[in-house]
């Protein structure tokens, strides 16, 4: 076990080797001895094994993950990012919908993929080992929809098997992202049971990022920064929402302290995780109805540790404090903070948004009309929670002093998605469509430089088709290059 590279390193590797190099996919995680038994603490799933990571592989542009022996997928990077020191975020998709997010902290690895078929943990066991875990949807608490009337949320897991949808919504996002600055702390029993504090460290920054992609996949211009993450003195009880109200409470001598350490470090949204998915739930928080800055002392969420990752029980919580609700028929009658502020569930029950309830899977979308999964819409006019956000974002921003600058991309203006990032073509050569989503009277062009690539069009307004074509392969050796449609770069890899 790869126990501590530095994340400068990473970077440095990053910025100093040969293209060449960089492009040829590196495996992430390797064979490991340690026990095959799952220890206690590790996330719920289907089925799970140990191994070893290679932390230098996080310097290429693509990463192959071996999860299980039927699961392999080569994924290539998006984006990578250095939050703060000792820290790297790495995302990579492929062009059959997987998406995958890593981070490091001190060391520690925690990863996340989405795949059509199934959700996959990477984290760091109380033994120190690393562990792939497939996640048992099914195996989550259940809901408790009355609650939702007293401005509680508690989150419903209950899904089926996931089916083979291939997601779009890749999104030109223009002007400067509403920063939203979030907390996250932990109580000791969580720290214990996951891992030990560089372990919990990497998995706040995970949350985030995974949050952060959610945004992405839908197309709204915001971004959570995390401000503060640590651990607390706090004894969980065997209820979640007697605790969020306990962290809520400036007065009641069991969180107080928290409150100064929110403003110290100027956080909108604070995160507690705790250990409660013996207790029947995945989560509590506090719903933004209606729109307000006087709701910034409810700012606050309650997250079982295990069900915050593959789960995406994080964003649904911190969803609820940004004003968003569930699907109309599990919203609690609550008045909405938008009238569209709802989640979405498909009517053939295929998925379901963050914020909704059911028993299908849940995807890294928010409800919106203007993203698709598996070609059909993430959501409606009146269930719009992409939407929302955009508008809510200037409001939370400004809970603690933030900014109040907010582009709301998933209105009526030009934003733009591609029904694939990446293709990859046999050594003969041949021919892919890429579709392009867009409002009316939106322009956009189409480009490519690598001279073995050649595209049916420079550029459309409105929605269209790039047709992408390639040569041969003579060259001996797998060959890359990037197109770029619609200010979005689509990763083209050939074959030898």
């Amino acid at each position: 076990m790869l126990k501590s590279v530095a994340v400068g390193t990473l970077l440095a590797l990053l910025a100093l080797a040969p293209n060449t190099a960089l492009a040829q996919p590196s495996d992430l995680l390797l064979p490991s001895q340690a026990s095959t038994t799952r220890p206690q603490g590790v996330a719920m799933g289907r089925r799970s094994r140990p191994v070893r990571v290679s932390l230098p592989a996080l310097a290429r542009e693509s990463i192959k993950l071996d999860l299980f022996d039927d699961v392999v997928v080569t994924v290539d990077r998006v984006l990578v990012d250095q939050p703060g020191p000792d820290r790297l975020v790495w995302v990579g998709k492929d062009e059959f919908g997987a998406q995958a997010v890593i981070t490091v902290a001190a060391g520690v690895l925690t990863g996340t993929v989405h795949m059509p078929f199934g959700i996959f943990e990477i984290t760091r066991d109380p033994g120190g080992d690393y562990r792939v875990v497939e996640i048992d949807p099914a195996a989550f608490p259940t809901e408790d929809p009355d609650d939702a009337a007293a401005g509680l949320d508690l989150v419903s897991e209950v899904v089926t098997d996931p089916v083979a949808n291939t997601p779009t919504g890749e999104f030109s996002l223009t002007g400067t992202p509403t920063d939203i600055a979030v907390m996250i702390v932990w109580t000791p029993r969580s720290e214990t049971a996951g891992g030990g504090r560089a372990a919990m460290d990497s998995l706040a920054l995970n949350l985030v990022a995974n949050a952060n992609q959610v945004y992405v996949n839908s197309g709204v211009n915001v971004r959570l920064t995390l401000a503060y993450a640590g651990p607390i003195s706090f004894t969980e009880t065997t209820s979640a929402s007697t605790d969020v109200a306990s962290l809520r409470s400036p007065t009641d001598g069991k969180a107080d302290g928290i409150h100064a350490l929110r403003d110290t470090y100027a956080a909108d949204i604070v995160t507690m995780l705790g250990e409660y998915s013996g207790t029947g739930s995945c989560g509590y928080g506090y719903i933004m109805t209606p729109l307000s800055s006087s709701f910034a002392s409810s700012a606050f969420n309650v997250v079982d540790r295990g069900c915050s990752l593959g789960n995406l029980s994080y964003a649904h919580e911190v969803g609820h404090n940004q004003g968003m609700l569930h699907n109309r028929a599990d919203a609690g009658g609550l008045t909405p903070s938008q009238p569209y502020a709802y989640g979405y569930q498909d009517p053939s029950g295929a998925f379901r948004t963050v914020l909704s309830y059911g028993s299908m899977v849940r995807i890294p979308y928010l409800s919106s009309p203007l993203t698709t999964y598996g070609g059909r819409p993430t959501g409606t006019s009146t269930e719009d929670n992409a939407r929302t956000l955009s508008l809510n974002a200037a409001t939370v921003a400004a809970f603690r002093g933030g900014s109040t600058t907010t582009t709301p991309t998933t209105s009526p203006s030009c934003t733009y998605a591609l029904s694939a990032t990446s293709l990859t073509f046999p050594v003969g050569g041949g021919s892919k469509s890429v579709s392009v989503t867009a409002p009316s009277g939106c322009a956009w062009t189409a480009t490519e430089s690598s001279g073995w690539v050649s595209l049916n069009t420079t550029g459309g307004t409105g929605s269209g088709t790039v047709v992408v074509t390639t040569t041969a392969n003579g060259n001996g050796s797998t060959r890359k290059t990037t197109v770029k449609i619609a200010g979005l770069n689509v990763s083209v890899r050939q074959r030898y």
